[in-house]
This record gives structure tokens, C-alpha cells and sequence, in this order.
């Protein structure tokens, strides 16, 4: 019989990006490394100390990536690392010692690498993949998540170019990026000095998603079933201009699908999650200076919970999109993938995603359209802003709200977990937090939100 290998079950459609946010000092992980050190064939005459912290990094990354069983991506074109301005960059993050490490672990037989490629005539590009080779899934599966530090990134306040990829941008700091990055360094002081746990699941029943985030964030589990995890600093993320995007990225919480927020603990307390409803339609009414206390898709789902996630995504796409066409190829791509991950039972994994697809005869213009048309009828008072990329604006306000909601409980030593426009705080503070989220948001639009 064939030797069946863990890595079949990887797929090459599947990776995550090399992070600059791991290091580790673990006896373990510091022996590893030096044993590989000596076979490598490498220059060790320059810099040696700072190869072995990519070396380093290199194992973290392969960990996590066999943890997920996610090929782990880099770039091997020099002009991505000379174009990344120096805030963002580790000492070690440079062309030579990337390809350098990376290439004399696949000499030695420790990794194998697919080559990424870019299309000269459509200008697609893939960067390249790597994973661990079988023989040494052993050594990878020795190191566990307590022996991983997370590290704070090289720069908190990140601007980049639009797009999951687009190129970071440099930018001279001024009052308002200095304030801001002394809020988050605050902040993720109080999230450092606290701790977060899951309690009361049954790792047996997690779909696929949930299975993958205990592979990737928990650190141990104790007697009583709990699972500590492990605590990735926040960032914030704008694109093009300070006044685009802001929102905060790469917490544990926004890491987590809802049922397992549901057995957050902080501190080892019980949690309970506030979220402003529908907020960036009820955001669009309140620019034209009208109240909405209904809810945005109620009005046209007279209960029916598929269509609710239609309508949800409907309204997503329309407000991110810049003309009608984008927008019916948004929805379309959206739905086909949700469908395709239910049957090959990814990430993505919900009877909801494959109830979605059954509304439609088919994915045509015309189909999607007929419901595309009631969205846009039942909120006539803001069509105006459909399809025309105001989604990103958005996100700018909401980001400022999360960031005066953030700031004051930091600066009371309560820590508050953010994901976008809902938030996760312990159940003792739950009238509080509600009492400063509609504080934060009429400060901006002189409407009340609604919160639940």
C-alpha cells in the first residue's frame, strides 16, 4: 500500500504570509536551529546573528504554516524588500538573507519550495511557497505554541496601497500618527499583562476553522479544559491617505469565528460581545441626516434567515464597490466561493453557505440583480452612496470609534477586545462599555446607534 504523507493534505491554494511577528528564545527552538545552522551552506562570515533570527523565524512560520497546513509565502524578487520602506522591515528581513535561508533549508531536503511567478501580460503574480518535507514534521511537532513569542511588528501604524497585497508606503510621522501609535503601544501593554483563555469547549466538535485556530493560537490546555492562548499585538492599518481605512488588525479575537467567542475569558473572566447593528448603513442614513432604528435587512426577510445573509451581503458588496457591475461580480464571486469551500469542507464551513447559493436558478446578472434591485429600493435614501467605494471611508469612522472606545477603557487598566465595530470586554463592565460606544458614535454622526 502507498505510503499516505501529511503532506497530500496540503493544497497549494492554501498559504499565509511570512510574518515578521515571531521570534522565540526556547531552548528547543534555539537547539533546532543551531543543528541546522552548521549544515547549512550559507555564508556565515557576515552577519551569522542575524541569519539565525531569520533562521529562526523561518521554523516559527514553517510551524505554523504545518499547524494550519498552509504553505507558508515569500518573496523572492529583490524589489519587493528594496521597496519596503525601513519601518516596516526586521534587520534580517532583506533579499539576500531571505532567499538565502530559505534556499539552503531546501538544500538540505528540510523544506519544499513551490516558485511563485508573475504574468507578464497580466501583470498576476503568485508568490513563492514553501512547506516542511515529511522527514522533519517531527522536529516542527516538537515545538508547541508556549515556545513562540509574539512580538510586537516593526511599526504599529501601517500605511499600504489598497488591496489584500498592495505595497506598504512610507509616510513622515507628524502629531496625529505619533498619538496614535503611543494609544496602541498603551494598549497593547494591557493586552500583554492579560490573559486570554477559552473555556468550556469541545475541541472535538469544532468544525475545521475552529480546529485550526487551537492548532495556531492555543498554548496549553489544564485539568479544568481550559486553553490558554497565546496574545499577538495589534496594529492598525490605513490605506492610501490617513483618512481611508484605520481599522485595527492581528488580535486573537478577530482570529476567532463567534462560537468560540462566545467561551473568550479574559483574566478568567467570562466576556459577553456588544456590536453597533448595521452600522455602516445606519453611518449613510446619518450622513443625510436621518435616523434609522429599524434594521437594515429585517425589512426585506421577513425572517428568513438565508435570505439575512443574502441581503448582509449584498449591502457589504454594494457599499465597497465603485459601479454596479463590480458590484454584481462581488456578490457572484463571494457566493461561488462560499459554495466551493462548503463542498470541499474549508475554512469557510457553514450549512448557511450552501442555503445561499440554492436562492439563485443560477449566478446570472439577472438573477442576482432581482435582489440586488430590492436592496438598492428599500434604501432609496441612500442610494446615492451605493457603488461608490465609500465603504473604505467607513472603516475610517468606525476605526476612530473603536479607538475612542479602546482608549478610555486602557486608560482605566481594563482591557477591551476589538473586532472592527464589536467588542468583547468582561460581563462586569458590559453597561459601561455600552454607556462609551454610544458616546463615541454620536460624537461623530449626532445620531444614536444601535447596540446589541
Amino acid at each position: 500500500m502507498q505510503r499516505v504523507t501529511m503532506l497530500e493534505r496540503f493544497n497549494i491554494r492554501n498559504s499565509m504570509p511570512f510574518s515578521l511577528k515571531y521570534d522565540s528564545n526556547h531552548e528547543y527552538v534555539v537547539a533546532t536551529a543551531e543543528k541546522i545552522w552548521e549544515s547549512m551552506t550559507i555564508d556565515k562570515r557576515i552577519k551569522p546573528a542575524i541569519k539565525m533570527k531569520c533562521l529562526i523565524a523561518c521554523l516559527i512560520n514553517l510551524k505554523l504554516g504545518l499547524s494550519s497546513l498552509n504553505y507558508v509565502c515569500y518573496s523572492r524578487r529583490g524589489e519587493h524588500y528594496s521597496n519596503l520602506p525601513t519601518r516596516y522591515r526586521r534587520d534580517y528581513y532583506t533579499y539576500d538573507i531571505m532567499r538565502g535561508v530559505f534556499s539552503a533549508l531546501d538544500t538540505l531536503g528540510i523544506t519544499e519550495t513551490k516558485l511563485g511567478f508573475i504574468n507578464l501580460s497580466d501583470k498576476s503574480s503568485r508568490q513563492t511557497k514553501v512547506r516542511i518535507n515529511d522527514d522533519y514534521i517531527e522536529t516542527l511537532c516538537n515545538i508547541d505554541n508556549k515556545m513562540i513569542e509574539d512580538i510586537a511588528p516593526p511599526e504599529l501604524i501601517v500605511l499600504k496601497h489598497r488591496g489584500k497585497y498592495a505595497d506598504k508606503i512610507n509616510y513622515i510621522d507628524d502629531k496625529e500618527t505619533n498619538a496614535m501609535r503611543k494609544d496602541l503601544i498603551a494598549y497593547n501593554e494591557l493586552r500583554q499583562s492579560s490573559s486570554l483563555s477559552l473555556k468550556g469547549v469541545n475541541v472535538n466538535l469544532l468544525n475545521e476553522s475552529g480546529r485550526e485556530f487551537i492548532n495556531l493560537y492555543g498554548v496549553n490546555t489544564n485539568e479544568d479544559g481550559i486553553i490558554k492562548l497565546r496574545n499577538p499585538y495589534v496594529y492598525r492599518v490605513f490605506n492610501e491617505t490617513f483618512k481611508l481605512g484605520g481599522r485595527f488588525y492581528g488580535s486573537i479575537e478577530a482570529s476567532m469565528n463567534s462560537e468560540l467567542r462566545n467561551h473568550l475569558y479574559i483574566n478568567g473572566n467570562k466576556t459577553v460581545e456588544k456590536d453597533f447593528a448595521c452600522v455602516h448603513i445606519r453611518m449613510l442614513y446619518n450622513k443625510k441626516k436621518l435616523d434609522m432604528k429599524e434594521d437594515a435587512y429585517d425589512m426585506l426577510t421577513d425572517g428568513d434567515e438565508n435570505l439575512r445573509d443574502l441581503y448582509k451581503l449584498i449591502g457589504l458588496v454594494s457599499i465597497n464597490s465603485k459601479s454596479k457591475e463590480n458590484a454584481l461580480n462581488g456578490i457572484r464571486f463571494e457566493i461561488s466561493k462560499r459554495y466551493r469551500s462548503k463542498k470541499k469542507n474549508m475554512k469557510i464551513n457553514s450549512k448557511k453557505n450552501y442555503n445561499l447559493i440554492k436562492l439563485f436558478p443560477n449566478l446570472s446578472d439577472s438573477s442576482i440583480d432581482v435582489y440586488y434591485q430590492k436592496w438598492v429600493d428599500a434604501h432609496s435614501k441612500i442610494s446615492k452612496y451605493l457603488n461608490s467605494d465609500i465603504g473604505i471611508k467607513l472603516q475610517n469612522k468606525d476605526s476612530k470609534i473603536a479607538s475612542g472606545v479602546i482608549n478610555y477603557f486602557t486608560k482605566k487598566d481594563i482591557p477591551v477586545l476589538v473586532v472592527h465595530d464589536s467588542f468583547l470586554i468582561e460581563e462586569k463592565y458590559e453597561d459601561e462599555l455600552v454607556e462609551i460606544m454610544n458616546k463615541e458614535y454620536y460624537k461623530l454622526f449626532k445620531f444614536n446607534p444601535v447596540i446589541k
